[in-house]
């Protein structure tokens, strides 16, 4: 079994990282390394075309739960579309966005919206952050992300049917992402591919080849 192989476990979060503790890996061989994200590809402005916009990018499915949240008001939706339950001639749908229009565009929204039921640790929260955009997110997506921070916001599991709730927390962290572009993208580079690198991968990597010699 892997809890007795000797093998090391690299994991994307600390949830995923448990379920290798139950498992019986012991700690020490399991690593959480962080997704890690290419700041240099999105552009940034401080003054977004819309700030009264926010958009949910992500693949339109199942998991991803699009669906209940086509009557939110100023929520945009970017992704291929996979889930017959939302409207494919929604007026906010804006289509699967190629890599040039996510690097060009996500910038000229407020805030970002992800209320999946199940995720490791979305690439795309990073990228957003990295144009300057706040969170709103379920629970089970806001792995190795500081919630403490003024431009996440968080709807607890039991909470996601309530639409109202999840309208004025999406408008609500709209505004207030507003004022602080700035810092979220400075937080934002806490991921970029180069401070993954040096902070996690190369010790983590160091400390494998040390502890097998």
């Amino acid at each position: 079994s892997i809890a007795n192989s000797g093998v090391n476990v690299a994991c994307l979060s600390p949830g995923i990282g448990a379920i290798y503790s139950s498992a019986g890996v012991s700690d020490d061989r399991i690593h959480i390394i962080k997704n890690g994200v290419r700041t240099d590809l999105f552009r940034y402005t401080e003054d977004p075309a819309y700030p009264q916009r926010s958009i949910y990018l992500a693949k339109i499915d199942y998991r991803k739960r699009q669906h209940l949240f086509q009557d939110v008001d100023n929520l945009y939706f970017a992704g291929n579309l996979a889930d017959d339950r939302f409207k494919s001639d929604h007026s906010r749908y804006l289509g699967q966005w190629n890599k040039d229009t996510l690097y060009h565009e996500l910038t000229e929204y407020a805030n970002l919206v992800l209320l999946s039921d199940g995720e490791a640790h979305p690439l795309v929260c990073m990228e957003a952050m990295t144009a300057g955009l706040g969170l709103v997110l379920s629970e089970r997506a806001t792995a190795n992300l500081d919630l403490s921070l003024p431009f996440i916001d968080v709807i607890r599991e039991k909470d996601v049917m309530n639409i109202p709730l999840v309208s004025a927390v999406i408008k609500k962290n709209r505004e207030n992402s507003l004022k602080h572009r700035e810092e979220i993208k400075e937080y934002a580079s806490t991921f970029s591919w180069d401070n993954v690198v040096k902070d996690l991968y190369i010790p983590v990597y160091e400390n494998i080849i040390n502890s097998s010699k």
